[in-house]
């Protein structure tokens, strides 16, 4: 991102002073939003502190650059127009970190692509080769009631393979990704009682979390967004440690979402393969001032079923390797 402003030596004291007044603000902001909630304080607090240092990291290459102009040039310091990438970094940072702890770009970048699949199937082992081998991240959705069943599923009148792996498989499989939660048991879970609801997300997300050995916050909701409604939405926000959950209602577009426990993806891969090749070109082309999402669900069964594999790393090699794209999990991009 590219960005051209007049900034000056003296500009750089008066913004050290505001980026430490908005920090200790947002400080007293977090301990007090999040009072009755010490892990939701703890991870907000964590994460500002590390903006405020990667804001005095920026400051500090942009005095370095403002001595050595006036090296070149004299006293002649009253404004340095700089082209600089990181100055660019630094007044986004700190734009951001002036809106308090809403999240406003993607490690300093104004776009982010993230992939989520769904019930951790066998076929999951190809697919992350292929994220891997394109350098991009994914959240991989898991039933922890469900390990080692194994049973076919018929795909637009394909019958493929649907087993899911053991426990003891899911850590290692899925080592630079993000685990995440799909319940206990893939139910519907607008027919399930409040109690029920509850007991499938949290107890699936306590296991998960045990076995990778980190805390799970994210979900997809099993079955998608017919089998979920705002009253479970509402009971998972308010009763488990779930962050996020993802619904199966594509918005076709990349604009960022408030609501999180209704959070709709872009695009599903299978079903709407061609629509996303032409998402991914106009995703490519944008050069916007405001953070852009681009968001790809699916299972990786289905891609054995249309014996997409080919095209699915076409698409993986259009969408990887661009400089002004940020490739998170879900959890990177959305919290």
């Amino acid at each position: 991102m590219s960005n051209s402003r007049s900034f000056d030596a003296d500009q750089i004291a008066v913004v050290l002073k505001k980026i430490e007044q908005a920090y200790l603000e947002n400080i007293r902001s977090i301990e007090s939003k999040y009072s009755s909630d010490l892990r939701m304080r703890d991870e907000k607090i964590l994460s500002l502190n590390q903006e405020n240092t990667a804001l005095r990291n920026a400051l500090a290459e942009v005095s370095s650059l403002l001595k050595l102009y006036k090296q070149q040039n004299g006293n002649k310091l009253s404004a340095l127009k700089c082209e600089n990438e990181r100055l660019s970094f630094l007044v986004s940072c700190y734009e951001n970190l002036l809106n308090g702890d809403k999240k406003t770009m993607f490690n300093g970048k104004m776009k982010a692509v993230t992939f989520s699949y769904d019930d951790c199937v066998t076929q999951d082992r190809r697919l992350v080769k292929l994220l891997n081998k394109y350098g991009l991240k994914c959240t991989f959705n898991v039933n922890s009631g469900l390990f080692r069943s194994a049973s076919p599923i018929v795909v637009n009148g394909v019958t493929v393979p649907h087993v899911r792996f053991a426990k003891e498989e899911i850590k290692p499989l899925y080592e630079g990704h993000e685990v995440a939660v799909h319940t206990l048991t893939h139910p519907s879970l607008k027919n399930l009682s409040d109690e029920d609801i509850i007991r499938e997300v949290e107890e699936d997300r306590i296991a998960l979390s045990e076995i990778v050995g980190y805390d799970v916050v994210g979900m997809a909701y099993p079955g998608g967004t017919g089998n979920m409604n705002d009253h479970v939405a509402e009971l998972i926000a308010k009763n488990t440690g779930v962050k996020y959950a993802r619904t199966t209602t594509s918005t076709h577009n990349f604009e960022p979402q408030t609501e999180l426990f209704r959070f709709d993806p872009t695009i599903h891969q299978h079903a709407e393969m061609d629509k996303m090749f032409e998402l991914a070109k106009e995703f490519i082309e944008m050069k916007p001032d405001s953070p852009k999402l681009f968001y790809i669900w699916g299972h990786s069964y289905e891609i054995d079923a249309l014996d997409d594999w080919d095209r699915l790393e076409e698409f993986f090699a259009l969408i990887s390797g661009h400089d002004d794209i940020f490739y998170g999990t879900n959890r990177e991009v959305l919290l």
